[in-house]
């Protein structure tokens, strides 16, 4: 949709193929238009331009030849871009935050997370982490060096009953 919520155009259709979607659970729109979707289901990041035009992924199931792959039940749910292309990803199954190079090289990752179901990026590059499970927010730098963590299990002030989601404003 654009900004005054006119229906511009779809994106990928339902299967595994380039374009495809299988179970899309997170989607992010870079500086240049381009669209980053978490296709969770097909274990992959596609990359679409402004237009709605597949361009790329990269990613796999877990295999002995995948080195930048997703643990399974569940594939990867959030995605951001930084300023310099490197991409971002949450995988709940594998409990991870991992970075990626724009051309998709696993480039680092934290793997101690409790189900992450989302991520954000401020504009200095720090990244948020919806640790679900772990009822808290990560933040990292983007080396993906700890900051802080927010939050704990509870209802009181500064407290979650899981945290599915987390936006930057």
């Amino acid at each position: 949709f654009s900004s005054n919520g006119t229906w511009v155009a779809n994106i990928g259709s339902t299967g595994s193929d380039n374009g495809q979607l299988n179970a899309p659970s997170g989607v992010f729109v870079d500086s240049s238009g381009n669209i980053y979707v978490a296709d969770a289901n097909n274990y992959r990041i596609q990359k679409f331009n402004s237009s709605g035009v597949y361009q790329s992924q990269f990613g796999c199931q877990i295999s002995p030849s995948c080195t930048n792959g997703f643990t399974s039940p569940n594939g990867p749910f959030g995605v951001v871009v930084d300023g310099t292309g490197n991409v971002y990803v949450v995988n709940p199954s594998g409990n991870s935050l991992k970075k990626f190079s724009s051309a998709g090289a696993l480039i680092t990752s934290v793997t101690n997370l409790t189900s992450p179901n989302n991520v954000a990026i401020d504009s200095l590059g720090n990244i948020y982490v919806a640790n679900t499970s772990g009822n808290n927010i990560k933040i990292f730098k983007p080396d993906l060096s700890l900051i802080a963590t927010v939050g704990s299990s509870g209802s009181g002030n500064g407290q979650f009953s899981g945290v599915p989601g987390v936006a930057i404003d």
